[in-house]
């Protein structure tokens, strides 16, 4: 009988949603324009309707890593919509591109050089100190086979927060 009273106890809780991104509030001020590096990536994996908690997930912590290496460690935009980036290796600046990029409301856009590939990005928070993007990886992690393994991914986001440096 305390069986049966755990399972009617614990079902509710399977049943539980997260709020969506969608509702958050977005600030920009008009201009990425200037030399930022990165401070954080953060990441969130939504399966259903259940949010994957990083302590509780070697999918999510992989996903971390992932992202943070993907991502670069520094842009400077310029005011004619061209950018430089760069990654950085044991102190010092290991490759870097170049690329246009364009600002609307709530998305940047990059185009990188090498590749002609352009990357969306939802401008989370674009202030005089702070930028804060965020970049959908679902496809990453469909090809990484996890509906294979019996996860159903529905959003998979990395969130970037880059410091001004001048």
């Amino acid at each position: 009988m305390k069986k049966i009273f755990y399972l009617f106890f614990a079902l509710p809780l399977l049943f539980i949603s997260c709020d969506s991104d969608d509702d958050e509030t977005y600030e920009n001020i008009g201009t990425v324009e200037g030399v930022w590096g990165i401070s954080s990536v953060s990441v969130n994996i939504e399966t259903g309707n259940t949010l994957i908690d990083a302590t509780l997930s070697a999918v999510l912590s992989t996903f971390q890593g992932y992202a943070a290496a993907a991502e670069p460690d520094g842009y400077d935009f310029d005011s004619d919509g061209t950018f430089t980036y760069y990654f950085i290796e044991d102190s010092a600046i290991s490759s870097q591109g170049e690329g246009t990029y364009s600002l609307t409301t709530d998305s940047l856009y990059l185009t990188y050089n090498d590749t002609q590939t352009t990357e969306t990005y939802k401008v989370v928070t674009a202030s005089s100190s702070t930028l804060q993007i965020r970049k959908s990886y679902l496809s990453d992690l469909a090809s990484w086979g996890a509906a294979l393994v019996g996860i159903n991914i529905d959003s998979a986001t990395a969130t970037m927060t880059y410091a001004k440096s001048n």
